[in-house]
């Protein structure tokens, strides 16, 4: 029995008709009715409340997500084109750094154009001649002693002959040099060198012409390079 079959067998007995017990049957039925719907009704907001308070709250979320990944797709984009630049201006700086140290102080750069127009700058092979050119520093002493040339020529070597010869740089000593083979040399063949230096108060230069053979032949070979060889005038003085 329901609560209110129970309410209505409790009532006190009036003399009413069926009619009016069905009228007010229906009258209590549409008021228990209306509560329940106004009850189910405001259960339904409260959910609806927290669904929508749910997805702003998403949402806010999903913006704020958003936002933090398109600053750093940002700065990722201003990363990559600042990179190549500053790996430009670094490449710059290292090859100008580089290209600095290379470069000898010009006082130091001489070259001899052979005559089939190869620029020697350090050392050449050229008709069985190995050409060498040097660069030597002298104090003002020896500068000043008429045979500081066989100070540049060195040891270990005999100096058969030598004399003053004209050459694009200016006059200079043409030596001719007997070179001492070490003691296993296997070969018997002498090793003669002709020198032609020149000199200023700090530096000597010289072409070191070395070959096995006959020196009158070679002399001609070395005399014919000559006018084309290049000295710094700084140098010279």
């Amino acid at each position: 029995m329901s609560d209110l079959d129970q309410r209505l067998k409790d009532m006190p007995k009036f003399d009413i008709s069926s009619q009016q017990k069905q009228e007010m049957h229906r009258s209590i039925m549409a008021y228990y009715d209306k509560r329940v719907k106004r009850s189910t009704r405001s259960n339904r907001l409260k959910k609806l409340s927290v669904v929508l308070g749910s997805l702003a709250a998403l949402a806010l979320l999903f913006i704020i997500i958003t936002a933090s990944l398109n600053q750093k797709v940002e700065n990722r984009a201003v990363d990559a084109i600042k990179a190549p630049q500053n790996s430009q201006t670094s490449s710059v700086q290292e090859n100008s750094g580089s290209t600095a140290q290379s470069q000898p102080d010009p006082i130091l750069k001489t070259s001899l154009t052979l005559p089939n127009g190869k620029i020697v700058t350090q050392s050449a092979q050229w008709k069985g001649l190995t050409i060498q050119l040097n660069v030597s520093s002298i104090s003002p002493d020896e500068a000043a002693d008429p045979e500081m040339f066989k100070g540049v020529i060195g040891n270990h070597s005999t100096i058969i002959s030598h004399e003053i010869v004209p050459t694009s740089a200016g006059e200079a000593i043409l030596a001719l040099n007997k070179r001492t083979k070490p003691a296993a040399a296997q070969s018997s063949e002498a090793a003669y060198e002709y020198w032609v230096i020149v000199h200023g108060s700090q530096y000597a230069y010289s072409i070191e012409v070395s070959f096995f053979g006959n020196p009158s032949i070679e002399k001609h070979q070395v005399e014919h390079l000559l006018g084309q060889w290049k000295v710094p005038k700084e140098g010279l003085k």
